[in-house]
């Protein structure tokens, strides 16, 4: 299973010491049938450019269940409210691009695929 470490631009505080990095690790078919689906769709406007459409409350969702501080345990939704505003959007642009990224992988298969 693939995951991502990112260091924090600003540790988050505990009584036992900093946390100066998270783990985000790849979502599995399980957490994406408990959590209800994409965190994004993606839309075709009429001039044809797609656009992404993104799910706060499933983003969320992925967030408790994706990130782990470096010693693996779950980071808790309080300690990550507390994240600085860049490193919020570099661990929830993490848990996006594993869903880009195997969108494109899918879509390449299905090219590949005759009908």
């Amino acid at each position: 299973m693939k995951t991502v470490s990112i260091t924090l631009e600003e540790p988050i505080d505990l009584p036992s010491g900093k946390i100066t990095a998270v783990v985000v690790r790849e979502p599995r078919a399980g957490d994406i049938i408990d959590v209800g689906g994409d965190p994004s769709l993606l839309a075709r406007t009429e001039t044809g450019v797609v656009i992404s459409v993104e799910s706060d409350d499933k983003i969320r969702g992925y967030l408790e269940r994706l990130v782990q501080t470096e010693t693996g345990s779950p980071l808790s939704m309080a300690l990550l409210r507390t994240a600085s505003v860049v490193d919020y959007m570099r661990i929830r642009d993490a848990v996006l691009d594993f869903f880009g990224k195997a969108r494109e992988r899918a879509w390449k298969i299905d090219s590949g695929s005759s009908s």
